[in-house]
């Protein structure tokens, strides 16, 4: 099996691990759909629900940036709150095994 193959995976379990934390912790049922090409860190992931509804999963396999992650919520907020055409996060945290989302 080619190594990105194998990553590819890999990315896909813990993505898929951080979406189960993240659902439990925000009462949603949201399900990976599939990876985005593009992107940095751990990429992105559409998301869907049972009811239609879309979001995107974003995390970083840096666990030193968690808590970055979660201030930056804080400013995304700010920003959005005087106009910035930028997305709402739905929500924002740390799995247990320490990555941000």
């Amino acid at each position: 099996m080619p190594q990105n193959n194998m990553s590819d995976r890999a990315d896909a379990r813990t993505a898929q691990a951080v979406l189960s934390e993240a659902n439990h912790a925000h009462g949603t049922r949201f399900q990976l759909n599939h990876r985005f090409d593009d992107g940095v860190q751990s990429g992105a992931w559409l998301l869907t629900d049972n009811s239609g509804r879309r979001a995107v999963l974003k995390w970083s396999p840096a666990r030193a940036w968690a808590r970055q992650i979660e201030h930056a919520a804080e400013g995304v907020a700010k920003i959005r709150a005087v106009g910035y055409p930028t997305p709402a996060w739905l929500a924002v945290g740390t799995s247990t095994d320490g990555f941000g989302y």
